[in-house]
């Protein structure tokens, strides 16, 4: 099964570089090793970063799209292979952390919510990728973070790896304190306030005029 995640860094020719590079130190199966101009195009080995290969790299595991759109903040969305347990666990967590369900008067709502990186950092998660940009756009205290943390590795080029528990499947182990941690912290998306906000609602108009910040 495959899972996608998203990750936002700065902008220019040096943030593609930085990413670039990133992508092409990870370990097995993650590291980037060949690149294409498309997803059905010819595969090439990464041999230099001096001409910018890409925008599609490819690994073994994963294979990323590092592009800067409209001349914006670089973004790296990513597509991983992983074991139908991991991702059940991932998506587990993940409605947690993100999915309202609302009940309006037209019938049943359900919607993910705080994933616009330019509003806010969606989450904590088992593996937590944030950029050092993201960090400071936000004003997430990485001191915090690193302080609920099992396992902090900083990969360089601006990129911190956090990791909240050992396995995906044990994120209900850790919940409460996850959760709070969210809550906490300014910069991160908590969904406890939203669903606090929406209790009661009925009228369409209603819920979008609520969730609309963090939509």
């Amino acid at each position: 099964m495959k899972i996608w995640g998203k990750v936002m860094f700065g902008s220019g020719t040096q943030a593609i570089r930085n990413v670039l590079e990133a992508l092409c130190e990870l370990p097995e199966p993650l590291r980037a090793t060949r690149h294409s101009e498309r997803e059905d195009g010819a595969r090439q080995p990464i041999t230099s970063l001096d001409d910018l290969p890409g925008p599609i790299l490819w690994a073994k595991g994963a294979n990323y799209l590092v592009w800067s759109p409209s001349g914006g903040p670089v973004e790296c969305t990513c597509e991983f292979k992983v074991d139908p347990s991991i991702v059940q666990a991932f998506m587990e967590e993940n409605q947690h952390r993100n999915q309202i369900v609302v009940k309006l008067r037209v019938g049943t709502l359900e919607a993910f919510l705080g994933s616009d990186l330019s509003k806010q950092v969606p989450g904590l998660y088992w593996l937590t990728l944030l950029s050092e940009t993201l960090i400071e756009k936000h004003g997430v205290s990485l001191a915090e973070v690193e302080a609920v943390a099992i396992e902090h590795i900083a990969l360089g080029r601006g990129l911190r790896l956090f990791r909240f528990h050992e396995h995906p499947g044990q994120w209900r182990d850790r919940v409460d304190e996850i959760d709070a941690l969210c809550a906490s912290l300014p910069g991160v998306f908590d969904i406890a306030e939203v669903r606090t906000r929406l209790v009661g609602v009925a009228e369409l108009s209603d819920y979008h005029t609520i969730a609309r910040p963090w939509a």
